[in-house]
C-alpha cells in the first residue's frame, strides 16, 4: 500500500512540475500563479503548497530540484548503472524530457546565468559527476563530461527513437567497461 502511495504522490508531483514549467514557459518567469498551476495540473492549490513549497519561487526550485534530480537518474533505486538498466534509464528520461518541453527552455534560459536556478544546476550535475566516476572509474573527467553530454544528447535529441539507445551505448562500448 505505502508504495502505492509513493507512486501516486510522484505522479502527481510531476504533474505540478510540468505545469508550473509549462507555466513558466508561457507567461514568463514568476508571472503564472499557484491557482494557474493547479488547475493546469489539476490539483488543488494546496497540494501544490504542500509537495512544492510556499513561494512561486520555492516551487519552481523545488520542481527544477525534482525534474533534474529524475532526468540524471540520481534516485538511490538509480544509482548504479548497468547495461539494461542504463537503457531503461535513458527511455525513461527521454519521455520525462518530451513531457516537460519547459524545463528545457527554462535550463536554456538560466544554466549560465549567475543565480539560484543555476547553483541548484550545478550542484546537482556535480551529483551526477559523481554518479559517472562511481560507475565508469576508469573515465577521466573529461571523458566524463563527454559521456555525460552524449548521454544528454541521447534524451534530448529529436527524431532519435529508444530502440536505437543500444545501438548508440554499443558504439561508446560502455556496456563493456561500466560496472556489471
Amino acid at each position: 500500500m505505502k508504495e502505492l502511495t509513493q507512486e501516486k504522490s510522484t505522479h502527481l508531483k510531476h504533474k505540478m512540475v510540468t505545469a508550473i514549467f509549462d507555466l513558466e514557459m508561457q507567461k514568463g518567469h514568476l508571472k503564472w500563479s499557484v491557482s494557474q498551476a493547479a488547475r493546469m495540473a489539476r490539483v488543488s492549490r494546496s497540494l501544490v503548497y504542500y509537495y512544492l513549497g510556499k513561494t512561486k519561487k520555492e516551487m519552481l526550485l523545488n520542481a527544477m530540484d525534482f525534474l533534474t534530480r529524475n532526468l540524471y537518474g540520481l534516485s538511490e533505486e538509480k544509482r548504479d548503472y548497468q547495461r539494461k538498466s542504463l537503457i531503461k534509464l535513458l527511455v525513461e528520461c527521454r519521455s520525462l524530457y518530451k513531457a516537460n518541453p519547459g524545463y528545457a527552455v527554462f535550463c536554456q534560459k538560466w544554466a549560465e546565468k549567475p543565480s539560484v536556478y543555476k547553483d541548484l544546476y550545478d550542484d546537482i550535475r556535480d551529483l551526477y559527476d559523481e554518479k559517472l566516476k562511481s560507475n565508469f572509474p576508469h573515465l577521466s573527467s573529461v571523458q566524463r563530461r563527454s559521456v555525460r553530454v552524449l548521454f544528454y544528447g541521447i534524451i534530448a535529441a529529436p527524431n532519435f527513437e529508444s530502440n536505437e539507445i543500444p545501438t548508440a551505448l554499443g558504439l561508446l562500448q560502455l556496456e563493456k567497461k561500466g560496472k556489471g
